[in-house]
């Protein structure tokens, strides 16, 4: 009878001991020359959410930059933040208007408000001053809205550490009682000056206001000659000034409306406009041209920050009803 196999072999606990460690050390090598090598171990593949870096409510976009700065906070090294904002047709409800927005959208646009903290803002399209209320805080700001009825009005908000008086309203610019124009007295430290928002006719973005037949270049024509009055009325004073808000005018070198406004008459007489030459970066590049503009007077142009001018854009996951415009500022000392 044939013995099972491995019959008569003893057992030797020290060859199985010895195996192991053999087996062990051979994997610990090869581990070793794989490191060496440039491997890297494997580990098992867990999610996480991207990192999103802390930053502002709103991207600061210097229209010369080729990457969106820091935005600056207010301060001494601040100086005056001045901004113009069109924020289309904001309702004073959510839920209501032509522009319907969530709660949620009012917070977003609070944020880039808080963030951007302007001590002047020049506001346009809006309801009413419940509707500026949900945007900025009105322990911080005082608000003013023009008197007309109507649901796109000019609104002026100011740091209640500003002193900023409004001395009228140009209804001459509000043609049937819309989009009237607040006029505003600002003192400062450094020198008082005034300050005209407006909001002027759309539809005449670049047709020659003077040989064009067009209803609403005729209309911007009339409230351009009221402007440009208003302006030289201010340099007869020898009062600094700026205008400004949605011009709905594309101004350049070579625009006629821009050039009828800057001819250097009174003598003397001349604008600053940081918007010309200036490519614009609201909603990603799909608007590429100002209509927003901060026209000043040469004598409070010297008081800009030089580089100052901003252009704040919305972040590219922001819902398209926040606003069609992109809030734009300057520094003044």
């Amino acid at each position: 009878m044939r013995a099972p196999e491995g019959a008569g072999k003893r057992y030797n606990p020290h060859r199985r001991t010895c195996v192991t460690l053999l087996v062990a050390m051979f994997l610990l090598c090869a581990g070793c020359i794989a490191e060496s090598e440039g491997s890297t171990p494997r580990r098992r593949s867990v999610y996480r959410a991207p990192a999103v870096a802390a930053q502002p409510a709103a991207e600061a976009v210097r229209p010369d930059a080729a990457a969106p700065p820091a935005v600056a906070k207010s301060g001494a090294a601040q100086g005056l933040r001045l901004i113009a904002w069109n924020m289309e047709w904001l309702a004073d409800e959510p839920g209501h208007g032509t522009v319907k927005r969530a709660v949620s959208d009012y917070h977003a646009l609070a944020g880039y408000a808080a963030e951007i903290d302007p001590d002047i803002a020049v506001l346009e399209e809006v309801a009413g001053e419940e509707a500026v209320q949900r945007v900025f805080d009105s322990s911080r700001y005082h608000i003013y809205v023009t008197k007309e009825t109507g649901v796109q009005r000019v609104a002026l908000v100011w740091k209640k550490s500003i002193d900023l008086q409004v001395v009228d309203e140009l209804e001459e610019l509000g043609p049937g009682g819309l989009r009237e124009s607040p006029d505003a007295l600002v003192t400062l430290p450094g020198g008082s000056f005034r300050l005209l928002g407006v909001h002027l006719k759309s539809s005449c973005f670049s047709e020659n206001l003077v040989t064009t037949r067009k209803e609403a270049c005729i209309t911007l024509r009339g409230q351009m000659e009221i402007v440009e009055a208003w302006m030289e009325a201010r340099q007869a004073e020898g009062t600094p000034f700026a205008v400004l808000g949605d011009f709905n005018r594309r101004f350049s070198d070579r625009d006629d409306a821009w050039a009828n406004l800057n001819d250097g008459t009174p003598a003397g007489f001349k604008l600053v406009a940081p918007t010309i030459g200036q490519t614009a970066h609201c909603r990603e590049g799909r608007y590429r041209d100002f209509i927003d503009h901060i026209v000043m007077s040469d004598s409070l142009a010297r008081r800009m920050v030089p580089g100052s001018f901003q252009q704040w854009n919305y972040r590219s996951w922001d819902p398209p009803v926040l606003s069609d415009h992109c809030p734009i500022g300057v520094n003044l000392r």
